[in-house]
């Protein structure tokens, strides 16, 4: 969180997502060549893994690089086609790792980006009706995805429980009752048989490290205080983006900002990032961080 406060102080938006470009710049082509050559490293028979710990995290991270290039805005002609190459890289590596929920979340993010577009390049009254009849859409397609819950998990390969998911959050859940207010300490929960996640592994039946949920992880860790925190800081980012949605000058950065907030959000339903020394994590700050900046800047223009 540190070094998330230290680059948003030190460089300004489009320097941000310079550094991002960057630092995926190195990471897919990496993980494309560890996958391609050096097949124990950077691949399993489940799908591709690259640099990072599992393929979901490989596709998680993927996916906010790929954000990043349709939000970055090239300064000189030779980035264009290069970011095109970047942006090709980035889908074939979020294919190959296989990961379902990486999947989803890329269609949820460039679904999420367009609609973002649109809304800012409406006038208001327009995006204000846009989003009223968007509301029984969504709340419809939600509806039609829970009666054929089964049949579409069947054909992307997943079963009723989620790969067990369901199994592992209600034992983990179980746990968290057992100390809701502070908590189990900070990674100090997972210890396999040896710790307090003794009864959840064995639920599970295999040596786990996380609840699949970043939600869960973060109460067995700090508690109900942790989850508080969470809330507010997401809170104030959707405050913040919603001040800074359209009275900005870096419009671009502001749904990058947002893309990055809400696909960490829904990343950690079904996996583990909240807290921890990762990528996502790390832009998920930034990306409240920058909000804040812009809205302050915001309204002091209006």
């Amino acid at each position: 969180m540190l070094f998330a406060i230290y680059l948003t102080e030190s460089f300004r938006a489009n320097g941000q997502l310079d550094l991002v470009m960057l630092t995926g710049a190195v990471a897919v082509p990496a993980s494309i060549v560890l996958a391609l050559f050096v097949p124990s490293i950077g691949a399993t028979p489940a799908g591709w893994r690259g640099v990072f710990v599992h393929k979901q995290q490989c596709a998680g991270a993927v996916t906010l690089f790929l954000v990043t290039a349709i939000h970055w805005r090239p300064n000189r002609a030779l980035q264009r086609p290069l970011r095109a190459v970047y942006v090709v890289l980035c889908l074939v590596l979020i294919i190959m790792s296989q990961s379902r929920t990486g999947w989803l979340l890329m269609l949820f993010a460039l679904t999420l980006s367009g609609s973002l577009w649109l809304l800012q390049r409406l006038a208001a009254k327009d995006s204000f009706f846009l989003m009223l009849t968007a509301i029984p859409v969504v709340g419809g397609l939600i509806y039609l995805f829970s009666l054929l819950s089964s049949m579409i998990l069947a054909t992307v390969g997943k079963d009723p429980t989620l790969n067990e998911r369901t199994v592992i959050w209600a034992a983990a859940w179980n746990a968290v009752l057992q100390r809701p207010l502070l908590g189990y300490g900070y990674e100090a929960f997972w210890r396999g048989l040896q710790g307090a996640s003794k009864d959840v592994v064995l639920i599970a039946g295999w040596n786990l490290s996380q609840a699949q949920s970043g939600y869960l992880d973060l109460w067995l860790q700090l508690g109900v205080s942790g989850v508080i925190v969470l809330a507010l800081i997401t809170l104030q980012a959707g405050i913040d983006a919603v001040r800074s949605f359209r009275c900005t000058s870096n419009s671009s950065f502001v749904r990058w900002c947002i893309v990055v907030i809400l696909c960490n959000l829904v990343y950690n339903i079904g996996e583990s990032d909240f807290g921890y020394l990762r990528i996502l994590w790390l832009l998920f700050v930034m990306a409240c961080i920058g909000l804040k900046k812009e809205a302050e800047a915001a309204h002091s223009a209006c």
